[in-house]
């Protein structure tokens, strides 16, 4: 399921948004969490990702995106 990483990603997020803890230096007043995500179909490499370290390098510039699109969210790696 290509969608899962995403799903316990957003799942993650929201748990930490639930919990409000305070963060002074928040501009929410809380913390929160952005979260980058990139899966792959075991057995199944594409362009691009052919090693364990280039989906960690996918999902490091999904959570860039993430901080960049205003934070507190959950970006998927592009395919």
């Amino acid at each position: 399921m290509p969608r899962g990483g995403q799903k316990v990603a957003e799942r993650l997020r929201q748990a930490v948004e639930t919990l409000q803890i305070p963060h002074a230096t928040c501009d929410r007043g809380h913390v929160t969490l952005s979260l980058g995500c990139a899966t792959l179909a075991s057995g199944l490499l594409r362009d691009g990702m052919q090693t364990p370290a280039d989906l960690l390098q996918a999902a490091d510039q999904a959570l860039y995106r993430a901080k960049a699109a205003g934070r507190n969210r959950v970006m998927v790696a592009q395919d």
